[in-house]
């Protein structure tokens, strides 16, 4: 336990605090996406820039863009900007294929305002002590004579959505199986059913060892609670992965009932409660309960549960699946209702709007 402990104060990273006054923020920049981001359909990025020092002396834009997303009009990508404070440009790009979380960039190279610059930090720290007025007006004269300002904004792009952000959960398609047309948490691991069973007994081992040891434990959580983390991450994830491999083998669905009951209570003991993992697993069960025949208690505890975790960030994946048991109970309306709801709350799953 201590050398584990000695292992983690190694790995922490040392942060130190540059001396001197920082330089003035003196510019505002973004980019947005005007619409959400959907397979074989075109957008617009916007670009937005605006210096606090005046006009920008020789300003040049150029856009970065991951594979999988080009611009309609390339010669757009790169162009130099008139003499101005305020910068606004606009790129149409269209997706070709899956993004998974990258980002697309814009870099603003231009010519460093260094007059500007050391009058406004003057002015901000009129009441420091001279030194440090001087401290920061060599820091600001050290400069690179052409600054580049970076900008980026995140993509996520899937089969089934498209976010300008990563999403917190992450939810796939099913294509093949009892699992077809099913949304499910987490992708598939490459792992064997023997391999998660192993890394699953082995996490819980640790944690056992762990918490029967209440002073190690104590220690941990005062001074790397992380570890402790890991450990229940791993838990549930191997749990629930194996959870999900056998559904997809059609292991018995009353057995896999059981398990997921277990690794439920299991996640509810956890110092950290991964609220998210235990929505997956009550998907996980209904599906079990749909694949057992008992279609009429999957959609009840569905719905159940869609209805007590309003706020979750799971919630719209988890009405989606509470459309396709609808339409195996051959109940069109309500299931269409339930993916307008879904594309409602998560307008970027554009597979919901498919299927209505």
């Amino acid at each position: 336990m201590k050398l584990l402990i000695c292992l983690f104060a190694l790995l922490m990273p040392a942060y130190g605090i540059p001396p001197g006054l920082p330089i003035p923020k003196w510019y505002e920049g973004r980019i947005q996406g005007r619409e959400h981001p959907t397979p074989d359909r075109s957008t617009f990025l916007d670009f937005q820039f605006h210096s606090l020092l005046g006009p920008l002396e020789k300003a040049h834009l150029e856009w970065h863009l991951p594979e999988g997303v080009i611009a309609l009009h390339p010669e757009n990508l790169s162009r130099s900007l008139p003499r101005t404070s305020h910068v606004s440009s606009s790129l149409e790009v269209r997706f070709t294929k899956p993004v998974p979380g990258l980002s697309i960039n814009a870099t603003l190279r231009l010519s460093t305002p260094y007059e500007e610059l050391i009058q406004k930090a003057l002015d901000i720290y009129s009441n420091e002590p001279s030194h440090a007025q001087k401290q920061i007006q060599v820091r600001i004269g050290n400069l690179r004579s052409e600054l580049r300002l970076n900008f980026s904004l995140p993509l996520y792009l899937s089969e089934i959505e498209g976010r300008w952000e990563m999403p917190a959960p992450a939810w796939s398609l099913m294509k093949e199986g009892p699992l077809q047309g099913w949304l499910q948490w987490l992708p598939r691991t490459p792992l064997s059913l023997e391999e998660l069973k192993s890394q699953h007994h082995s996490a819980r081992q640790s944690l056992e060892s762990l918490k029967s040891q209440p002073k190690a434990l104590e220690k941990i959580l005062s001074q790397a609670p992380g570890i402790l983390l890991r450990l229940e991450q791993e838990l549930s994830f191997s749990g629930y992965q194996i959870i999900l491999k056998q559904l997809e083998n059609q292991a018995d669905p009353q057995e896999l009932k059981k398990e997921i009951s277990e690794l439920t209570s299991q996640i509810l003991k956890f110092h950290n409660h991964d609220y998210e993992m235990i929505l997956a697993l009550q998907s996980l069960l209904s599906l079990a309960k749909a694949i057992s025949g008992d279609l009429a208690s999957a959609i009840s505890g569905l719905t159940d549960t869609t209805r007590t975790m309003t706020q979750s960030p799971s919630r719209a994946y988890l009405l989606f699946n509470l459309g396709i048991l609808c339409l195996k109970a051959s109940r069109e309306d309500t299931a269409r209702n339930y993916f307008q709801e879904a594309h409602r709350i998560q307008p970027g799953l554009f597979w919901a709007k498919k299927q209505f």
